[in-house]
């Protein structure tokens, strides 16, 4: 995978997410095995739906920027509940694939014994509460649209009054819709925002980015998570935000793995989908547990089609693990045994899950853990960066830079191949010289041999070629800097960030300064509201 891949350290991390989805899959088909550990599964997740919701009530009444394990909640998102997931709309995501489900528990009257039937309702009203608290448009209109299907295929109902059910709700929801619009400021501005650009305005850039990128690799596809690493050369003007991922997980996934990925990987899912179902037709009597988990895959299915929750590993494994589950079981779900498989002799198969156990715990051990370790180390150092304040004093930027070299350092010692973390740590260096030229030298060949390791991973990202620019700067090796930013801004020319980089550059020699306050002219018609760039190019224009 990431030999293909043009990025493979990206290609590696997503590979070994995906291989988490294919095991929780495997592990469905056997907790279908028996009723017991179904039940298992099942009051777990609607235990950590309890759990999450009471987060998110958390974070509306109480502490908005509050996440677990010591983590700040993005400015953006501070007014929608996101529970332990930190992304809003993962979180709804999460919530609808188990909703319909704790639908179908509740409907099992036999399922729970009669004081805890009300469990499952619990579940499914707190589901509908977090949905609600976060405020997700996409999630919320796939819940609605496959509730209006699934009432109108009720085929138990009269035709008419399945029309004038559909009626009622759609008259409710118009109603609730304009009560929330009146009521709650979040939902006016998102509504006003929605009418003002005539739609979405990001997520159609996101897609036209995607179809350019899969265009160029139809086939094999560019490699796991190259969206993020490669969308600059598509940007279009009036796109400020930098996504790692196309808000669109078919598209995703055509452009990552081609076409011959989409038909393996949805092709496959989309076959098993309708195997299960004409399974089941004309078959045992189904309970409703059995006709929920459909309709939870088909809502998850709508829900990507405007945005990235299978790139989220907690709702990958959930899908995972329902997908394996509805799949190995009958009709009715109550089945003792695996069907698959049965036509291979029980010490065999009993071999060959010790094999496989055993490969399995020397791969996680030797290849996946070391690499988990590294993106954590990663993702904490980057954290430390992009928190330094504006204006924060030179010792105090130092030393957020020193401590965020230092997990950096442990980043790339466990995953060498990780372009990010290389990029990333020749960032921090270069950080250490703000008004420490003294150090300006060693500090940028440092920054150098960090910037030159990303660079061996993937010469088509932009950033690498700015930290290979910077650290060049800081050894006064300002001719081959500029070709290095030269490259930059070919890679990507409607980013404000490259051409900002490349002002700064040209303002280091006083015979440049008419052409870098050009530059920054190009950067600020790009981001009219790039606040460094004003600042350099105002002082540009009082210099002699």
């Amino acid at each position: 995978m990431s030999v293909l891949a043009e990025v493979p350290g990206r290609a590696m991390l997503h590979g070994l997410h995906l291989f988490g989805g294919v095991a929780a899959f495997w592990i469905g088909l056997h907790l279908a095995r028996s009723t017991g550990t179904r039940r298992i599964l099942n009051v777990g997740v609607g235990g950590l739906v309890l759990v999450f919701v009471a987060m998110a009530l958390y974070q509306r009444i109480v502490d908005p920027t509050w996440l677990p394990m010591g983590r700040d909640q993005s400015i953006y998102y501070l007014k929608k509940s996101s529970g332990p997931f930190g992304n809003p709309n993962n979180f709804a995501a999460w919530l609808a694939v188990v909703l319909p489900l704790a639908i179908g528990w509740g409907a099992r009257r036999k399922y729970m014994d009669g004081q805890w039937r009300w469990f499952p309702w619990a579940v499914a009203l707190a589901a509908i509460l977090g949905i609600g608290l976060s405020l997700s448009r996409g999630i919320g209109l796939a819940l609605f649209v496959g509730g209006l299907v699934w009432l109108l295929t009720r085929h138990t109902l009269p035709l008419a009054r399945r029309c004038f059910l559909a009626i009622g709700i759609l008259g409710l929801s118009t109603l609730g819709v304009w009560s929330a619009y009146h009521i709650s400021p979040e939902v006016r501005q998102r509504v006003d925002t929605f009418v003002a650009h005539g739609g979405e305005r990001t997520r159609p850039h996101m897609w036209h980015i995607a179809t350019k990128l899969w265009q160029e690799e139809p086939w094999i596809g560019k490699g796991g998570g190259s969206f993020g690493a490669l969308l600059e050369k598509h940007r279009p003007e009036g796109l400020w935000e930098t996504p790692e991922h196309a808000h669109n997980d078919y598209l995703d996934t055509l452009l990552e793995y081609g076409v011959i990925g989409m038909v393996f990987g949805f092709g496959g899912a989309l076959g098993g989908f309708v195997w299960g179902v004409r399974r089941r037709m004309g078959g045992a009597k189904q309970t409703p547990e059995a006709r929920a988990i459909p309709w939870s895959l088909a809502i998850f299915g709508a829900g990507i089609l405007i945005d990235f929750h299978l790139q989220s590993p907690a709702i990958l494994t959930l899908v995972g693990l329902l997908s394996g589950v509805w799949l190995s079981g009958g009709p009715s779900l109550e089945v003792r045994g695996s069907q698959f498989f049965t036509f291979i002799k029980p010490p065999v198969r009993i071999g060959f899950g010790v094999v496989l156990a055993g490969f399995l715990i020397t791969f996680s051990w030797i290849w996946a853990k070391p690499v988990y370790a590294s993106a954590d180390h990663r993702y904490w150092a980057r954290e430390l960066i992009d928190d330094i304040p504006k204006g924060a004093e030179p010792s105090d930027l130092r030393g957020h830079a020193a401590q965020a070299e230092l997990g950096l350092q442990k980043a790339v010692a466990l995953n060498p191949a990780d372009d990010r973390a290389w990029a990333d740590l020749s960032y921090a260096i270069s950080l250490q010289g703000f008004k420490s030229p003294l150090k300006n030298r060693e500090l940028g060949e440092r920054a150098e041999v960090a910037a030159r390791r990303a660079l061996a991973g993937s010469e088509e990202v932009a950033e690498y070629w700015i930290r290979l620019g910077v650290s060049l700067d800081l050894q006064g090796r300002w001719g081959e800097a500029g070709l290095a930013f030269g490259r930059a801004v070919g890679l990507a020319p409607r980013q404000p960030v490259v051409w900002y980089y490349q002002g700064f550059h040209l303002s280091l020699k006083p015979m440049m300064h008419e052409m870098a306050k050009a530059t920054l002219a190009t950067c600020l018609r790009l981001d009219p509201w790039y606040h460094e760039a004003k600042l350099l190019k105002a002082s540009l224009e009082w210099s002699p």
